[in-house]
């Protein structure tokens, strides 16, 4: 712990030498599922939103030739959950899932304004990977006539 710590703080005592800044953020996320399938008559969908959070390392000032940009890595982990069904006369089908997905990126800001001393504008781009997904639940597809499946994924 005394050696992560240490290099935490040379790494820090380096980039500000060179006249780099390094920030850390992290926050509360939530999200939202969206249907694109028209519900009627026999389909219905119901999507829990889910909860995560986020977790930035920012380095700022870093120097490309003339242009001072600003590079931020972050890790994102967010949760959600859906229930769907489907069926008519012959039978039904429902979906029961819980979703958490992990995303590793990175964003690059070529462009940062300062309007005001402590406010800065940065334009820019972000790249993610999902690096873990993980679904759990089941789904049941029930017939009339006494055939009866169930699926359960992990």
């Amino acid at each position: 712990m005394k050696a992560f710590l240490l290099s935490c703080v040379f790494t820090l005592i380096i980039l500000s030498a060179s006249g780099q800044q390094i920030g850390f953020s992290g926050g509360y996320c939530t999200n939202q599922f969206y249907n694109f399938i028209e519900e009627g008559g026999h389909t219905s969908a119901l999507y829990q939103d889910g909860t995560g959070y986020r977790f930035n390392i920012n380095l700022d000032n870093i120097r490309l030739d003339t242009i001072a940009l600003r590079v931020s890595i972050h890790f994102e982990k967010f949760t959600g959950a859906l229930m769907t069904s489907d069926g008519g006369q012959g039978g039904r089908s429902t979906t029961n899932a819980e979703i958490e997905k992990s995303v590793l990126g990175i964003s690059l800001f070529p462009i940062n304004i300062r309007i005001f001393k402590e406010l800065k504008l940065s334009v820019g781009g972000e790249l993610s990977y999902l690096v873990g997904s993980e679904v759990t639940g089941s789904k049941k597809n029930n017939q009339h006539f006494g055939t009866r499946k169930l699926y359960q994924f992990t």
